[in-house]
């Protein structure tokens, strides 16, 4: 859901949302942006394609960026299995 809210925020107030949806060949991710992943049996291939479905459940997942160098994102996330890790 909060996928959805992002979108529809970023939609209804481009240059007041907190957040704004790229694909990661639009921009760079930097710290404080989230990445977030498709974890269904079919996954969407850009985030457009969520706005067509907005409302309807899809297992999706969103970590925060906490830090970048060549060729390395460093993420923290949460709610998988239990646990809070930063992943590189």
């Amino acid at each position: 859901r909060y996928i959805d809210r992002i979108l529809a925020r970023a939609a209804e107030d481009p240059e007041g949302a907190p957040f704004q949806p790229f694909a990661p060949e639009e921009r760079a991710p930097k710290p404080g942006d989230m990445l977030c992943t498709d974890r269904s049996w079919y996954p969407l291939r850009h985030w457009t394609g969520r706005l067509a479905e907005r409302g309807r459940p899809r297992p999706m997942h969103c970590d925060v960026i906490v830090g970048t160098a060549p060729g390395v994102i460093e993420m923290v996330g949460g709610n998988v299995e239990d646990m809070v890790v930063m992943r590189r």
